[in-house]
């Protein structure tokens, strides 16, 4: 699909970019197409749009899937949902994935707390340009003993 044309559109004249993405089916126009939808409140067509590029691999949809599921934007809360989708992104690199499992893994959201897989997430987000999670990767230093500190760093360098 041609996208470049669609973006000038949008800005150019202010409007909604009007993409086919089922029609097209590839995950930019699924993931901008799942955009607007969100940004509609038409939470149920985003979540169908975000659910398609993310099982193409758009590491961007499956963040906001991950998103939708844990604040239950438009859709039931769920947690483990949530974990799952922002493991997918992470595992590609996706910072905000990362510091968003940084911070369950903390506060025990869908999973036991756990100080160490709170450390080694938000060490890789930190790593991938998250200064947030940096900040974050202190306050949980300071609940740790040494030894789980390098355990979680070593499980960073292996991921």
């Amino acid at each position: 699909m041609n996208f470049l044309p669609s973006l000038f559109l949008l800005l150019l004249l202010g409007q909604p970019i009007q993409v086919n993405a089922a029609a097209e089916g590839d995950s930019l126009s699924l993931f901008v197409a799942g955009l607007d939808a969100f940004e509609r409140q038409d939470y149920e067509a985003a979540f169908h749009l975000f659910s398609l590029a993310a099982d193409q691999g758009d590491k961007q949809s499956q963040y906001l899937l991950g998103s939708m599921y844990e604040s239950g934007a438009g859709i039931n809360q769920d947690f483990k949902q949530a974990i799952d989708w922002f493991t997918h992104a992470a595992d590609q690199g996706d910072a905000d994935s990362q510091l968003y499992l940084g911070m369950m893994n903390y506060y025990g959201e869908g999973t036991p707390k756990d100080y160490v897989m709170a450390h080694m997430w938000l060490d890789l987000s930190a790593e991938n340009g998250n200064e947030e999670a940096t900040e974050l990767m202190n306050v949980v230093a300071k609940k740790m003993t040494a030894e789980e500190i390098v355990r979680a760093r070593d499980l960073a360098r292996k991921r």
